[in-house]
């Protein structure tokens, strides 16, 4: 699925890429300095500029939350809400309880995630 979505975007595949977007594949959204803690060998200006490209070629989605940092996740999710750990930061993919409304509109709760909770 990674390489497929790279292809498709007529992207060079680095191994570096791979590793950025195989964190996508969690049901999250990952902020870049989140993206370069846990790539440890993944040198931080290479995050950013690779985050920049994925979200130019529509390979992921950058969301906005009431914390400081911008966010991203994989683009092309169905419609979903958000919860974020006021602790670590996490910010999960939660099903969007309003079925109902047709208008866009962006969902936030704030919870312990199962790690902080423990």
């Amino acid at each position: 699925m990674i390489q497929e979505k790279i292809r498709e975007r007529g992207l060079k595949q680095t191994s570096a890429r791979e590793k950025i977007l195989e964190l996508f594949l969690e049901k999250r959204a990952w902020t870049a300095g989140q993206i370069n803690q846990r790539l440890c060998g993944v040198n931080r200006a290479t995050v950013f500029r690779n985050l920049r490209t994925f979200e130019k070629n529509e390979v992921i989605q950058a969301i906005h939350s009431h914390e400081s940092e911008t966010a991203y996740e994989l683009a092309g999710r169905t419609h979903h809400a958000h919860c974020v750990c006021p602790k670590c930061k996490t910010i999960c993919c939660v099903p969007c309880p309003l079925k109902n409304i047709k208008k866009n509109h962006n969902l936030e709760f704030f919870n312990l995630c199962e790690l902080c909770n423990k």
